[in-house]
């Protein structure tokens, strides 16, 4: 593989836009927000590349497979967390996998795990609420329902911990800005549900768009390498947030 190729592959681009150019010219890895059509395409396309490695097809099927017309939605995670019930949440993740898995998505961006707590913050919704330990159990029974039996289940999907970590304390309830917190305060509060999920075996997680002491997650040496791959040792893939590289 050329240093070409491997760039390539590395990236996720959005398959509603050029999807020709976005296979066959810059060789890319793995595509978002599909459809039926485009999941062919993509196919199709791929077979026609030097290399023919199979895409990487992810979705924000977050409750549901709610972006594709005729599939199942279940309630926002916030809803959920009012069952206090993981063996339920397990469930309605098992019968997202089905759904995601017939449709050729291999990946979904779920389960939300920021603690929400500054009520001004536009995604608080998404999330399970303020309870560390509440947060790290139902995310663990999605990520189970979501990977089932692993590569080997035809029906199971990757499942994504986002956002890592710290990204719902952002100042003043801004998205998307700096977040105003002490290592002991990660510690205390937002790094252990990631810590469950990732001894879990959730084999994705996405990093936020919030910085701290003003270096962006995306390079944060003491989160990423010290803390989740050392500490934690966690041995999964990282992806970012939506055009955050």
């Amino acid at each position: 593989m050329s240093v070409e190729d491997k760039v390539g592959q590395m990236l996720q681009l959005d398959a509603r836009e050029d999807l020709d150019d976005q296979v066959l010219r810059i060789g890319v890895g793995s595509i978002l927000h599909t459809s039926p059509e485009r999941v062919i395409r993509a196919h199709e396309l791929t077979e026609q590349t030097r290399l023919r490695i199979p895409l990487l097809i992810g979705e924000d099927c977050i409750h549901g497979h709610s972006f594709w017309e005729g599939a199942t939605i279940f309630p926002t995670q916030l809803g959920m967390a009012a069952s206090w019930d993981p063996d339920l949440l397990e469930r309605v993740a098992r019968a997202t996998a089905v759904e995601v898995a017939a449709t050729g998505v291999h990946w979904t961006f779920s389960p939300v795990l920021c603690i929400a707590r500054d009520l001004r913050w536009g995604r608080v919704d998404e999330t399970f609420g303020e309870d560390p330990l509440l947060i790290g159990e139902l995310a663990a029974a999605m990520v189970k329902g979501y990977q089932g039996e692993g590569l080997t289940d035809p029906e199971a999907i990757l499942a994504t911990a986002k956002h890592f970590a710290g990204y719902s304390e952002t100042q003043g309830g801004r998205d998307a800005s700096e977040a105003d917190i002490s290592r002991r305060k990660l510690r205390s509060w937002f790094l252990p549900p990631f810590e469950r999920v990732a001894r879990a075996g959730c084999r994705t997680f996405m990093l936020g768009y919030q910085t701290m002491d003003g270096v962006p997650i995306t390079v944060n040496g003491w989160v990423l390498d010290e803390v989740l791959r050392g500490e934690w040792g966690y041995t999964g893939m990282l992806v970012t947030d939506w055009d955050n590289v």
